[in-house]
């Protein structure tokens, strides 16, 4: 995908049902060049 526009997502969460609930969040990054032009 040439030329592409990054991808994301933004979910708001005010409260969770219990006070002592968590969310977890899981990232996946894909970088062919491995940072060599950052």
């Amino acid at each position: 995908m040439p030329d592409h526009e990054p991808i994301w997502s933004c979910a708001g969460i005010t409260r969770l049902r219990e006070d002592d609930m968590r969310i977890e969040i899981e990232v996946v990054a894909h970088d062919p060049e491995g940072a060599i032009t950052a």
